[in-house]
């Protein structure tokens, strides 16, 4: 059963990287098209996987994009536990570093609950998410 269950965790958090990395494509693919037609605000957008919140938006709105933060949040979490398994044992690679990331972003998991995470808090999390993104790619290289 438990070989079962770990093929299935397996096969989930490969389609979960894979979707990450698929964003990952399809944002170089608009980065490189924009050199051409300069469409650098196009690329911007595409860049920012924590997408601002606009001004002034009602409760209801609030809780709606809260809820689109929380399941980014939970895809951060699902990916940096998964590095931070696979990574277990390697040399060059600080699991010390990724549970800090893990730990941050747990607390913004709990911070969203309770009001709309800040602008600052979401460039973090983008550079946590960039961050684990590319040791994702170095390990399926491996």
């Amino acid at each position: 059963m438990d070989e079962k269950y770990n093929k299935l965790v397996s096969k989930k958090l490969k389609q979960i990287a894979d979707g990450y990395l698929d964003i990952d494509d399809q944002t170089q693919m608009y980065r490189e098209w924009s050199v051409d037609r300069d469409l650098t605000g196009l690329v911007t957008a595409v860049d920012n996987f924590w997408a601002e919140a606009p001004e002034g938006i009602d409760e209801l709105s609030n809780k709606i994009n809260n809820k689109g933060v929380m399941d980014k949040i939970k895809q951060l979490i699902t990916l940096i536990k998964s590095n931070i398994k696979i990574c277990k044992g390697l040399n060059n690679f600080d699991t010390k570093e990724y549970t800090e990331d893990l730990n941050f972003v747990i607390g913004m998991e709990n911070v969203v609950i309770t009001r709309t995470i800040t602008k600052d808090e979401k460039k973090h999390m983008n550079i946590i998410n960039k961050k684990h993104l590319t040791i994702l790619r170095i390990l399926d290289q491996k």
